[in-house]
């Protein structure tokens, strides 16, 4: 998309500095069998020919279109990076909103099995299988709630 809107720019720069060059006289003569013809270059001798002048183009300030033309290029590429960041922002968000998720998912499972099995053991640090406490229990049960309230709105 920038890259054709360069070529338009350019294209319309060199267009625009050549239209002094383009510019020319035209003739306008009528041949022999009555056909009126136009033309740059004057007719064939011995045929008349009325001189059309038209008037020349306006000449063009290539310091002026070459700025004009950098500043479009420059907006477009602040346009397209306020894009990327934007594009980034939203992926960003989407991955914290996926992991937010599954720790709500996983902080459901946990409540739930603290909550149904009031016998339920685990390990310690050590790797010793051991009961909880009804007070220890009570505060994993509390703990995932909190859990709940945060990462499941």
């Amino acid at each position: 998309m920038l890259t054709s809107f360069i070529r338009y720019c350019c294209s319309a720069l060199i267009f625009m500095s050549m239209t002094g060059v383009v510019h020319a006289d035209v003739y306008k003569w009528v041949d022999a069998q009555g056909q009126t013809h136009y033309s740059q270059s004057p007719p064939p001798a011995g045929q008349s020919a009325k001189l059309i002048e038209t008037d020349k183009p306006p000449l063009v300030d290539v310091e002026s279109q070459q700025k004009e033309i950098d500043s479009l290029i420059q907006q477009q590429a602040e346009a397209k990076k306020k894009q990327q960041q934007e594009l980034a922002e939203q992926r960003q968000q989407a991955q914290l909103a996926e992991e937010s998720a599954e720790k709500c998912k996983l902080a459901r499972h946990n409540l739930q099995q603290y909550q149904d099995n009031p016998g339920r053991r685990v390990m310690d640090s050590e790797g010793n299988v051991t009961r909880p406490s009804e007070e220890d229990r009570q505060e994993m049960i509390k703990r995932f709630q909190e859990a709940l309230t945060e990462f499941c709105q």
